[in-house]
């Protein structure tokens, strides 16, 4: 996708090692449903562009942001990264990777493998990132906006952290602290 457009009813991914690069702003609208990348297909968000994810994703395969790029969720949706998928939050200092909610707040699960380094997360719900999968990388980022009485970060029991993580920060910039 090279040009801003949206999707209003349903979008499909299909193929084997297909990556589909979003090089402009896309709207996928909620009555698009749930999107699904497929294992071993990538959906790569270019530099400055921003993916509008209004109905949720299921990543099975990978989601790679590139430095600049934004992927908003709906309000009550869920970013779902399966065990055999990948999210990579591929910044770089000055220009990050960052995922949000479009309004209110969006769950995020990670039971696959996380590489995230110069990166923001706002706006998740009650428990933040939840980690049941692998951190491989979790560098130079931001926690932001999160819910009163919940976490930015709960980590499973089978969850898999990497020996050391550098220059995180957590905001609470709704001020429920």
């Amino acid at each position: 996708f090279t040009k801003a457009f949206s999707i209003r009813n349903s979008l499909s991914i299909t193929g084997t090692g297909t990556t589909l690069y979003v090089n402009d702003d896309l709207t996928i609208d909620a009555t698009a449903g749930v999107v699904t990348i497929p294992a071993t297909t990538t959906l790569e968000i270019g530099s400055g562009a921003t993916m509008n994810a209004l109905g949720g994703l299921t990543v099975n395969g990978t989601l790679r942001l590139n430095p600049g790029s934004t992927l908003k969720m709906g309000a009550a949706t869920t970013l779902q990264v399966s065990a055999t998928g990948a999210l990579q939050l591929l910044g770089s200092s000055g220009n990050i990777a960052q995922i949000d909610a479009n309004s209110g707040s969006f769950t995020l699960n990670m039971a696959g493998t996380l590489t995230a380094n110069y990166f923001k997360i706002s706006h998740t719900a009650a428990t933040g990132l939840n980690v049941t999968g692998t951190v491989s990388q979790m560098d130079n980022g931001e926690f932001r906006f999160p819910p009163s009485a919940g976490n930015s970060v709960t980590l499973g029991a089978a969850a898999v952290m990497p020996a050391t993580l550098n220059a995180l920060g957590f905001y609470d910039d709704s001020g429920f602290g």
